[in-house]
């Protein structure tokens, strides 16, 4: 049998390799209100594709909150800037990151002594987010 070369083989139908070619037919869709059988035995009804048979209702999607600071936010800040710092970050949160914080330069610093005061991290925090709240990075400043 004579082999064929690649310049002298034929093309290959460009319909025949299509991703539309290799999908099944098109099937007309049922109408509104029969039933068809899956292979497993799952009948399903079609239905009418309105507006009552997709998404939420309309009076779902209305948002009913109240804007501004909840009754406990309003309970637990006085007028120190830091009781509502504290209702971001709590001490838990701030003692974790200072045990983090100086468990790395220990490890990165080997034997070399170093801490870091809650204060001090508590100041840096609320710089960086004055920074983000203030719009300061296209200043330059942060």
């Amino acid at each position: 049998m004579p082999a064929t070369s690649p310049a002298s083989a034929p093309a290959p139908d460009p319909a025949a390799t299509s991703p539309e070619a290799a999908a099944s037919p098109a099937v007309a869709p049922a109408p509104p209100g029969t039933q068809e059988a899956g292979n497993d035995g799952t009948v399903w009804n079609t239905i009418n594709p309105g507006v009552e048979a997709a998404g939420r209702r309309g009076e779902h999607n209305i948002l009913r909150e109240v804007p501004g600071p909840t009754a406990y936010a309003k309970c637990n800040i006085d007028e120190i800037a830091l009781s509502a710092f504290c209702l971001l970050i709590d001490m838990h949160t701030l003692h974790h990151i200072q045990r983090c914080t100086e468990a790395e330069a220990h490890r990165q610093l080997q034997d070399d002594p170093w801490s870091m005061p809650l204060e001090e991290l508590e100041a840096f925090l609320a710089l960086v987010y004055a920074c983000g709240a203030f719009g300061a990075r296209s200043l330059g400043y942060c």
